[in-house]
């Protein structure tokens, strides 16, 4: 009896030696999902598409985007000449929906991502379809292919009564070779490849020179809560895309009642900071303090430059005109950063005036 259980114990489970869907055999894959639970597939993507970060279904990696578009409800195979069609949708979001096609091998041709065509309210209907191309040259009939099947997506899809149909409002086609932005991951050193504010804040290196740009003596002469707390607070708000100002990236982004620029050169030394705030944080704060906004730049001690105070004031100048509450911008005022160790000159300040300012 022992030397039975002995036996039992050791035996060797049999081997499944049959074959079963991977890259190298496509042709053995039912639906999409078997191919994308394949770990060489993911590694194959992140490979095509690189390894920045997009906005297609949110703010994150291109290819973790790619793979999620990918990774719920699946469609069968499609044939495209020689060419293997897998698509899918997202998880409980199949109106994003994501296609691969590849070559026998297994090596990618393209990937393709439908998505929203813009996040403004009322374009909920509108939808685009962006195609990563390995080889622009021969990719016609695989571009022909994914826009016709992303049409019928999208005019198939179910819409509630009395909504608008839904359109495929734009297809872009990009080689997967020009992916810059993709391939290079947002870094202090890397502002181009950017997509705005919060992503950069996500690079501690980005993070560290506005602190000490600022500096801590700064941070006890403006706003009640400290210089360095708000810009921080207002960094983590709201982010905008960045923009150029010749040689240099401006990052914007605002959080309830104050907005902040980062000027860097695109070297990535920071030239200038500039918070543009309402007089509501200062002590003895006026009644209708929120009315009289003022730009304060922080600047290195030979200044900031004429086209970086231009650009910043009229970046403050077009948000207040979007405003409904009247507000104005009544003061501009830029404060050299003094070295560590050197004592701050105290800024002059002016009483708020109740005329509109001629910015405005």
């Amino acid at each position: 009896m022992i030397a039975v259980l002995a036996a039992l114990m050791f035996a060797v489970a049999p081997v499944d030696h049959r074959p079963y869907c991977a890259l190298s055999r496509l042709a053995l894959c039912r639906t999409t999902n078997q191919l994308v639970w394949d770990k060489a597939f993911g590694a194959v993507v992140s490979r095509f598409l690189g390894d920045g970060r997009a906005t297609y279904l949110y703010r994150g990696g291109l290819a973790d985007q790619m793979i999620s578009a990918l990774g719920g409800p699946p469609d069968d195979p499609v044939r495209i000449g020689n060419f293997y069609r897998f698509t899918a949708c997202r998880q409980h979001q199949c109106n994003d929906k994501g296609a691969a096609v590849l070559d026998p091998t297994g090596r990618l041709v393209a990937l393709a991502i439908l998505h929203g065509a813009c996040e403004e309210d009322g374009c909920e209907h509108r939808y685009a379809l962006t195609i990563f191309v390995g080889n622009p040259t021969d990719s016609k009939p695989v571009v022909e292919n994914l826009t016709a099947w992303a049409s019928k997506a999208v005019t198939s899809a179910h819409v509630s009564p009395g909504s608008p149909p839904d359109i495929l409002d734009k297809v872009e086609v990009i080689p997967a070779a020009t992916l810059a932005h993709a391939r290079r991951r947002c870094a202090l050193s890397r502002l181009s490849a950017c997509l705005d504010t919060d992503d950069l804040m996500h690079d501690r290196a980005a993070r560290v020179p506005v602190q000490r740009f600022l500096g801590p003596e700064r941070a006890k002469r403006h706003f009640s809560g400290g210089l360095n707390d708000t810009v921080n607070e207002v960094l983590w708000g709201v982010a905008d895309p960045p923009s150029r100002i010749g040689e240099m990236y401006r990052f914007t982004a605002r959080f309830i009642d104050a907005s902040v620029a980062l000027v860097f050169h695109r070297g990535g030394r920071l030239m200038a900071v500039a918070v543009a705030h309402d007089l509501c944080r200062e002590p003895g704060a006026p009644s209708d303090c929120y009315e009289h906004i003022t730009l304060t730049i922080f600047s290195e001690e030979s200044g900031a430059p004429k086209p970086v105070v231009e650009n910043l004031r009229a970046w403050v100048t077009a948000g207040l005109r979007t405003s409904e509450q009247g507000m104005a911008l009544d003061k501009v005022e830029i404060l050299p950063v003094a070295p560590a160790g050197r004592p701050l000159p105290e800024p002059e300040r002016q009483k708020p005036s109740r005329r509109s300012h001629p910015l405005r």
